[in-house]
């Protein structure tokens, strides 16, 4: 055998243990850093920024009003000590996050406002993930609830046909997608929240 086809023939036995082919693909995914109940990420990709794009409440919030949706550029996430739960916080203001998680609410004036997101698994390896507002007890054990901060008026939100995403947790950030839609009806007037985030934790 000479040596040019021994040669060919070691090259074709490398091309069968990896691919030869010019698109190699991506790299795998590194383990997310393990704190306090880190899950892997979604295979989805993290949305490039925060924003609101829906907020519609079926109470009357205009007084409160007027809101600018492209202001909501501010997120802030809590991590519960158990790993089970996150809390989002999206707002048109620069709150801390302090702030926002003690009473009196930070707003203060007409046009400020912030949504709340909570997301929890029954496990906090299950935390990220598609989830609907009640099914906590069924797999895959995840539910979503949310309330609207405005200026005099605190108004928690019952879920009907409503869909978000925990995208991605690592230790250091967040991020999702919602579309939540208010389970009842009032006056013709429907509570709907819709948006993205990507916040510190």
């Amino acid at each position: 055998m000479t040596r040019t086809r021994m040669a060919l023939l070691a090259l074709l036995g490398l091309c069968g243990l990896s691919s030869c082919s010019k698109d190699t693909g991506k790299k795998a995914q590194e383990p997310t850093p393990a704190t306090g109940g880190s899950t892997a990420a979604s295979a989805a990709p993290c949305p490039a920024t925060t924003m609101i794009t829906a907020l519609d409440s079926s109470t009357d919030i205009s007084a409160a009003g007027p809101f600018d949706l492209a202001t909501f550029t501010f997120a802030k996430a809590k991590l519960s000590s158990d790993g089970t739960a996150v809390q989002i916080f999206i707002s048109n203001k620069d709150w801390s996050l302090d702030r926002l998680t003690s009473q009196p609410s930070p707003v203060e004036n007409n046009g400020e406002a912030y949504v709340t997101l909570t997301f929890k698994a029954k496990d906090a390896s299950a935390l990220v993930g598609a989830y609907s507002p009640k099914n906590l007890e069924a797999p895959p054990a995840r539910e979503v609830s949310t309330s609207l901060i405005v200026k005099g008026n605190a108004l928690g939100v019952s879920l009907g046909d409503s869909k978000a995403e925990l995208v991605d947790k690592t230790a250091g950030r967040v991020c999702g997608t919602f579309d939540l839609q208010g389970e009842h009806e009032f006056e013709g007037k429907k509570t709907h929240l819709a948006g993205a985030f990507v916040a510190d934790l």
